[in-house]
C-alpha cells in the first residue's frame, strides 16, 4: 500500500462524481491549479506534509488534488488541485483571486473551467482531500468527514437557521470468515480489518442504500454521494443522503443520512462447501472468498444481504413519516 500523508487519512470522493460535483460547485468560485509533481522546497518538508497541505488551504479557500482514479499518489505529489472559495456566490471574486495569486507559484499554470468542463475532466480521476488536524488522540476520522461534509459538499448549507429532523450515522460493519482456499491463511486472534472497498459486498450494499433511499425520496429534493476513508489503518466506504420529509411543515425539515461501511474477519477458517450467494463475498480483484456471518446496523445485526435490504427500506420508509 501506498505511504499515505503523515500517517494521515485521506477522503476520497467515490461512486459517480457528476451531480456531487455538481452541486459542490454550483455558484462557487474555483479554479484548477497544474502544478509541477515535485514541489518547491520552500512549499514542501522532507519530515511532514502539513507543510504544503497548509499551502494549499486558506481561512475562506480549500482545496482537493487530482489524481488519476485507483492510483494512490500522495497529495504533495499530485499536478492538479482544485481551489475552492468556501461559500456559494460570486461577491467575493477579489479575495479569491488574492488568495489563488498567493497560492499559485512559479511553474504552475491556472485554469477557471465551468463546470461541465471540470466534470469532463475529471472523467478518469478522482477528488481527494487531507487536513491538518492533529491525530495524537486518534485519527479523528469522524471529524475530517464532517470536514469535509461541511466545507466541501456544503451539506449543512442554509440549514443552520432551519430545522433538521435528523442529523444522524450508522455504523455498518460486516463480520466475516474466511473460506479454505488451500492457503491456511487464517485469523488467529481478534478480528482483522479487511479493506470493505476490496470485496464486492461493498457495491452491493452502497446500491441497496441508494435504490433504497431514491425509491422514497425520487420525487423531494434528492441528494446522495458516496466517498471512501483511506489511511494505513482504516478502510471504509461511506453513503450520504440528504432528502426533505413533511414538507407540508413551514420548517421544511432536511434528514441528512450518514452510513458508513467497514469488514472484519474473524479467527478461523470455513471448509469450502456450497453456500448460498448471498451468504457469500469474494474480492473484486482476487480469488479469497468469505461467509457473512453477520451485517451489524448499529444496534441491529442481519445475518444476510436480504435481511440487510428489508432493515434499509423499513428504516428509510419510517423516517419519511416523521
Amino acid at each position: 500500500m501506498a505511504i499515505i500523508n503523515d500517517n494521515d487519512m485521506e477522503i476520497i470522493l467515490s461512486g459517480d462524481q457528476k451531480k456531487a460535483i455538481r452541486n459542490m460547485l454550483e455558484n462557487r468560485l474555483f479554479a484548477v491549479i497544474n502544478m509541477p509533481a515535485e514541489k518547491p522546497s520552500d512549499y514542501t518538508s522532507p519530515f511532514s506534509s502539513s507543510i504544503f497541505v497548509s499551502h494549499m488551504h486558506w481561512s475562506l479557500c480549500i482545496s482537493c488534488a487530482i489524481r488519476n482514479r485507483g492510483e494512490r499518489t500522495v497529495f504533495e505529489k499530485c499536478e492538479y488541485y482544485i481551489y475552492i472559495y468556501k461559500l456559494r456566490g460570486q461577491n467575493e471574486e477579489n479575495i479569491f483571486t488574492e488568495s489563488l495569486n498567493d497560492t499559485a507559484f512559479s511553474g504552475t499554470t491556472v485554469t477557471h473551467p465551468s463546470v461541465d468542463e471540470f466534470i469532463n475532466f475529471m472523467a478518469s480521476k478522482e477528488l481527494f482531500f487531507i487536513t491538518n488536524l492533529v491525530e495524537d488522540y486518534g485519527n479523528m476520522e469522524d471529524t475530517k468527514v464532517k470536514v469535509f461534509q461541511n466545507d466541501y459538499l456544503l451539506i449543512r448549507e442554509n440549514y443552520d437557521k432551519k430545522f433538521i429532523l435528523h442529523d444522524d450515522f450508522f455504523d455498518v460493519k460486516v463480520s466475516l470468515t474466511k473460506i479454505n482456499d488451500g492457503s491456511n491463511e487464517s485469523t488467529k486472534y481478534g478480528l482483522l480489518p479487511i479493506d470493505i472497498r476490496h470485496l464486492d459486498i461493498n457495491a452491493r450494499l452502497l446500491n441497496i442504500l441508494e435504490n433504497s433511499s431514491r425509491k422514497e425520496y425520487e420525487d423531494e429534493n434528492y441528494y446522495c454521494t458516496q466517498y471512501e476513508s483511506n489511511s494505513p489503518d482504516i478502510h471504509a466506504s461511506y453513503f450520504l443522503t440528504c432528502f426533505h420529509s413533511n414538507t407540508n411543515w413551514s420548517a421544511d425539515p432536511i434528514n441528512i443520512l450518514n452510513f458508513r461501511l467497514s469488514a472484519f474477519v474473524l479467527p478461523g477458517l470455513l471448509p469450502k462447501k456450497r453456500l448460498h450467494q448471498k451468504k457469500i463475498t469474494k474480492e473484486i480483484n482476487g480469488e479469497s472468498m468469505y461467509k457473512i456471518e453477520a451485517i451489524h446496523f448499529n444496534s441491529d445485526i442481519c445475518f444476510d444481504i436480504v435481511e440487510f435490504k428489508e432493515l434499509t427500506d423499513e428504516y428509510l420508509y419510517n423516517i419519511g413519516l416523521d
